[in-house]
């Protein structure tokens, strides 16, 4: 009898462990499944290529220390602003070829200001909008008669590519990243 009650134990526990590895294998598949899926998300995401939309390797939400490499502004202005979280203090250092606006010791936007400077290699203020339309083919969020907004891929937070056109040709380009 105490043999039977033995195999009759071992038999269920076999049993319950097989149900639990199998409950634990269903588990592991969803969350493999799941963080498969946010990673092909990610790395295949319509957002445009954070290298590609960066400006001299630069890009908002990146600390102000970065600037460091782009040797000295040509000028700094100074403002205050308030937002639902309080007052600050925005600081724009100008370059030769584009601003760069920091908040809180970060870069908070950057302007492009010369028709010299290409971004994502083929883009420049004066260019035609069909010419960027075929340029950017990832991350456009919206389109209008006179603006365009891009989703610019980032770790550090929702970082956008705002494009300002006056007829068909672009007048302004700034990457800003969205503050909390």
């Amino acid at each position: 009898m105490h043999s039977k009650l033995c195999r009759t134990r071992s038999f269920f526990t076999r049993l319950c462990l097989q149900a639990l590895y199998g409950i634990y294998m269903s588990v592991m598949k969803f969350f493999v499944i799941c963080i498969l899926s946010t990673l092909s998300l990610l790395t295949n995401a319509n957002c445009i290529n954070q290298a590609d939309a960066s400006v001299e390797g630069l890009m908002p939400g990146m600390n102000k220390s970065y600037l460091i490499g782009m040797g000295a502004s040509k000028a700094v202005g100074k403002e205050l602003g308030e937002d639902d979280r309080g007052v600050y203090t925005a600081k724009t250092y100008n370059y030769d070829k584009f601003n760069v606006t920091v908040v809180d010791d970060l870069i908070s936007s950057i302007k492009i200001t010369s028709p010299d400077f290409l971004w994502m290699k083929s883009i420049k203020l004066g260019s035609d909008r069909k010419s960027i339309q075929k340029s950017i083919r990832k991350g456009k969020i919206y389109e209008g008669d006179t603006t365009a907004q891009y989703l610019i891929c980032s770790d550090i937070g929702d970082v956008y590519a705002l494009l300002n056109y006056q007829g068909n040709k672009l007048n302004g380009l700034e990457v800003v990243i969205d503050e909390p």
